[in-house]
């Protein structure tokens, strides 16, 4: 790998950064660049998986069938699944089989095609690439568009059957667009809640994405359809993120209507968890004082990195006391990191005192977090919490406070010429001065 190397100003390495970034879409916050000068990591954000009608949109092919067989190509590195397709929802398909390439090279990964299972698939052309040339039989294949998500299987006829008939539907939907809005809304409404009942878990996920879409259905919510959302968000066979989806949309739609059933949730998982105390607030019913306090203390600790974002917004300014003491205190640096980023989250200088003392933690990952939260607060306060960090904060950690500042308020404010003028370490002076040595 080639490298460059440059020595340049605050000022000017800014304002070089700042086109280059502005031209491919970038907006960083500030803790962006200082992490990045200082030789942070920055983590990418998840995706959110594709739903059903965007599959349909983007697939060339859509069928629903039947698994005949696997074959594994390459000790297990590909495999090919036959299918028998029963129904083309969208395409044209040769015959009455499709042959399927399945990517099965990364570890712990589950494969997306079992014999047996019956399907509905999204499909787009295999690539013609060397490696399957090499590989394969010749012949036609497909692949499916998005992996796990693009293949939804059946675990018993009756899910089958019901599988296939609503996607037929939303196929239907696409193809053939209800002219008439009130019949349309209705059946919009309708299809909503009859995915929210479905087997399948994408199907579920799918209807949460829908429910949104329906006007004032806190007003004209219907006892079938309540029991609906009851039944969806206690299943404990969805997973952890669906249930999630389904009790966030129950939360955006204020559907106050569902508060005994969302209270009546018990032994939930962290995620679920969460998305049930946001909810409750947002209906105007959160948790009792008692109730936080005993999810604050709880074992687990992924409940108390949850507890402790849900309670400080809930709480506001009232709640930073005591998520200041996890964050400072708490046994597991993951909750601890959690509630340092609730804190940065407030945008309030009250949480300013806390993460000072949190910065000058010996471990990278509490400082870091506590930097950014420092940043994502900003303001004037900020800056004077980070300017009294590049004095008194552990060495390794003052010029991390520094950077943070010089992006914050630039090189020539009275803050960072007190540093340059006064600051015991003369790296540190050097740093405002002549800038870092960058090295890609």
């Amino acid at each position: 790998m080639y490298c460059w190397s440059t020595a340049f100003s605050w000022r000017a390495g800014a304002d070089r950064l700042k086109p280059g970034l502005q031209h491919i879409g970038w907006r960083l916050p500030l803790w962006c660049c200082a992490a990045w000068l200082a030789g942070i990591p920055l983590v990418a954000q998840a995706t959110v998986a594709p739903q059903v009608q965007g599959l349909l949109r983007r697939a060339r092919l859509a069928v629903v069938g039947n698994t005949l067989a696997v074959t594994p190509y390459d000790d297990g590195r590909v495999a090919v699944a036959t299918l028998r397709v029963a129904k083309t929802l969208k395409g044209e398909l040769a015959g009455d089989t499709a042959r399927v390439v399945e990517m099965r090279d990364r570890p712990n990964a589950a494969p997306v095609f079992r014999a047996g299972a019956a399907v509905v698939v999204f499909l787009r052309p295999a690539e013609k690439n060397s490696y399957l040339r090499k590989q394969l039989p010749a012949g036609d294949y497909y692949q499916t568009i998005s992996d796990h998500a693009a293949c939804l299987s059946a675990k018993s006829p009756d899910e089958a059957a019901e599988t296939r008939a609503l996607v037929e539907r939303i196929a239907r939907a696409q193809q053939k667009p209800e002219t008439d809005p009130h019949r349309r809304a209705e059946s919009e409404r309708t299809l909503t809640f009859d995915l929210l009942a479905a087997r399948n878990a994408t199907l579920v996920e799918d209807g949460a994405a829908s429910l949104g879409e329906i006007p004032d259905l806190a007003g004209t919510l219907q006892a079938d359809e309540q029991q609906r959302l009851e039944t969806a968000v206690g299943r404990d066979d969805l997973p952890p993120q669906v249930r999630a989806a389904v009790v966030k949309a129950i939360g955006a739609a204020k559907l106050k209507a569902l508060i005994p059933a969302l209270r009546g949730l018990h032994n939930l998982p962290t995620e679920v968890q969460a998305a049930v105390w946001a909810a409750l607030a947002r209906l105007g019913a959160p948790p009792s004082k008692e109730d936080w306090e005993q999810q604050l203390s709880s074992s687990d600790a992924g409940l108390r990195a949850a507890a402790a974002r849900e309670y400080l917004r809930a709480t506001g300014a009232a709640g930073i006391s005591r998520v200041a003491s996890i964050a400072l205190h708490d046994r597991e640096t993951s909750v601890r990191v959690a509630a340092i980023k609730a804190l940065g989250d407030t945008k309030r200088s009250e949480a300013l005192p806390p993460l000072q003392q949190a910065f000058r933690d010996q471990s990278a990952e509490i400082y870091q977090a506590a930097v950014r939260a420092i940043d994502e607060i900003g303001g004037r306060p900020a800056a004077e919490a980070l300017a009294k960090l590049a004095f008194d904060a552990p060495p390794q950690n003052q010029r991390l406070a520094l950077t943070a500042l010089l992006f914050m308020v630039g090189s020539n404010d009275p803050l960072v010429v007190h540093i340059k003028e006064s600051h015991p370490n003369p790296e540190m002076r050097d740093l405002i001065e002549h800038g870092f040595e960058l090295r890609h």
